[in-house]
């Protein structure tokens, strides 16, 4: 499913850096996941191509003796973009909704599946570019739950240092991209 949302200013906060970002939030078992892609001077091409484009997604796990992070790795044409979230985020307000939804990815099914909104933001005007909405398998979703369930002591500090080893043994974002466990394509 593709929805075109060209040229609006996003409801997302203002970011002083590119890059993307994983928000989550559940309701009454159901998981909601949008991924703020945030890229200075956007050219046409890569805009067309966050349209036109496959849009790849992965999942990379990342292990300390704390815990399991997951990392989402998206990759749209030659951009790819990775974003981390735990449930030991600091951001999060109250996690159990989340955690709730969480434990329900066993009754996903082939057919009814949470979908993941993925939105790319020109990050110096702060302003919508595109917007698709693509739904993973339920085999993708087990992974990230099992994954992100497991991440609850992870605070901000020991999520920065994983990320830290994990850049640090995939020194380029193409080196990361295939370096994923899952990749589902869409589009």
């Amino acid at each position: 499913m593709l929805i075109t949302a060209f040229d609006t200013p996003s409801s997302s906060p203002v970011r002083d850096h590119d890059g993307p970002s994983l928000a989550l939030d559940a309701c009454d078992g159901e998981l909601f996941a949008n991924m703020r892609i945030y890229v200075s001077d956007l050219m046409s091409d890569e805009i067309a191509a966050f349209y036109t484009g496959k849009l790849r997604l992965g999942l990379v796990k990342v292990r300390t003796k704390i815990g399991v992070m997951p990392v989402l790795v998206c990759r749209i044409g030659n951009m790819i973009f990775d974003a981390s979230y735990t449930l030991g985020h600091e951001g999060l307000a109250e996690p159990r909704p989340i955690a709730d939804a969480l434990l329900n990815a066993r009754s996903l099914t082939a057919d009814a599946t949470w979908p993941l909104q993925v939105e790319l933001i020109e990050r110096r005007t702060h302003r919508t570019k595109g917007l698709r909405i693509v739904t993973p398998s339920r085999r993708f979703w087990l992974r990230f739950a099992d994954s992100l369930l497991k991440s609850n002591a992870i605070g901000s500090q020991e999520q920065a240092r994983m990320m830290h080893c994990l850049h640090a043994k995939y020194p380029t974002n193409l080196a990361l991209f295939q370096a994923t466990s899952l990749v589902e394509s869409f589009g």
